[in-house]
């Protein structure tokens, strides 16, 4: 079992040690390939980015989305409170003109009761 902290290309090396009669001694340490170890923890890593990396890129365009949005209701909104501004002026014009006609309506009522009780009050003998 190779320790957490080893990962990539592990190497192994053989000491060999020989004589041969009437030669000096000759030592050799070849190294050579033994396996690929991976690093699962940096492999996990690298997922776990990439995948908050698309979330992040997914939010960061719904916030645009959301911002655009908010932007257009926010204009809407200002339209729509001018036009409530401009409806309440004219809300105010219409209540005068209603006490308006309604005064001319009792004044018509009073002037024409008024005439109707003169014609009837009116003396039957001319001079």
């Amino acid at each position: 079992m190779a320790p957490t902290n080893v990962w990539g290309i592990t190497y192994g090396q053989l000491f060999l040690s020989y004589a041969i009669k009437d030669l000096p001694s000759i030592e050799r340490n070849p190294g050579f390939p033994l396996t690929t170890v991976r690093n699962v923890y940096l492999e996990t890593l690298q997922s776990r980015f990439e995948f908050l990396n698309r979330t992040y890129v997914q939010l960061s365009q719904s916030y645009i989305n959301l911002s655009q949005n908010y932007d257009e209701l926010m204009m809407n909104y200002s339209q729509l409170q001018g036009n409530f501004s401009q409806l309440q002026g004219n809300t105010i014009d219409l209540d005068n003109t209603q006490r308006v006609a309604v005064i001319l309506t009792i004044t018509t009522v009073f002037f024409v009761a008024t005439t109707l009780y003169m014609v009837m009050r009116k003396p039957r003998e001319y001079w």
